[in-house]
């Protein structure tokens, strides 16, 4: 019986080691790719157009089938964009009612580090200042 918990705990260890390497590995990843003038690596930014080269080119497309493809990409860029504008106001709400929250759980000097980290922590968004006027977000950043 005892052998078996043993064995037991040893894989959820090694699960749980398997699990954070695979996390580590992924912001890693996300954190070595440059951003573009949006901020966000391949989304707004100046990636679009070699990720989309890239994309061509490995499907081995034709010319047409190049063109339809591009303006069906690009068509989904921009519905993604509009459903993001959409849905903004509820975000922000959403972090209105947490800032509310927070304050009544903060102090004054807790509540503008928080402010800061969120501020520096924000992640871009394309209807924001041009990508020059603001600074990019810091990584790994925690409130102390």
């Amino acid at each position: 019986m005892l052998k078996k918990l043993v064995l037991q705990l040893m894989f959820m260890l090694a699960l749980g080691v398997f699990a954070g390497s695979l996390c580590l590995f992924g912001s890693l990843l996300v954190s070595a790719q440059p951003a573009g003038p949006g901020g966000m690596p391949g989304i707004n930014g100046e990636r679009w157009p070699a990720r989309l080269d890239e994309l061509m080119t490995s499907l081995k497309l034709s010319s047409q089938q190049a063109t339809s493809t591009q303006n069906i990409l690009d068509s989904e860029r921009q519905s993604m964009r509009a459903l993001d504008e959409s849905i903004r106001p509820q975000r922000d709400a959403i972090r209105q009612a947490t800032r509310k929250k927070l304050a009544a759980t903060l102090t004054p000097e807790q509540l503008a580090r928080y402010d800061e980290w969120r501020e520096a922590n924000r992640p871009p968004h394309p209807q924001d200042e041009p990508a020059g006027n603001r600074p990019a977000p810091k990584q790994n950043t925690r409130p102390q």
